[in-house]
């Protein structure tokens, strides 16, 4: 068997669970930019469109009901959020200490993030 020259992995949903901080970061987007009174969405409805696969646009436009007259704030905003309260939901998945084993072992790895959040 020939030693593979590079292993790729992808980030999201396969070393790390996001879900919790890609959920918590829509919900508080919404919470600051929704006028007052207005109903967020619910947690299972954020997980439903994330695992979709759905760009930022797409998700907040969905949870919504509507377009959204200044969605770069909205991004914005979620960016915000994502690095200030976000990033430390983020958990590694058991299976993720699978890298560290093989760099050990003189592996070429590269991990892959296909989402800009």
């Amino acid at each position: 068997m020939k030693t593979p020259k590079l292993i790729v992995f992808d980030f999201d949903g396969t070393l790390f669970d996001t879900h919790a901080s890609i959920v918590h970061c829509i919900s508080q987007t919404f919470t600051q930019l929704s006028p007052p009174n207005t109903s967020h969405p619910a947690f299972s409805a954020i997980r439903v469109i994330i695992a979709t696969g759905a760009g930022l646009s797409e998700i907040f436009e969905t949870l919504h009901a509507g377009p959204i007259a200044d969605m770069d704030h909205w991004i914005t905003t979620y960016r915000s959020f994502y690095v200030s309260e976000g990033l430390a939901l983020i958990t590694a998945f058991p299976y993720a200490e699978v890298c560290r084993l093989l760099s050990q072992r003189v592996f070429n790895m590269l991990i892959v993030r296909n989402r800009s959040y």
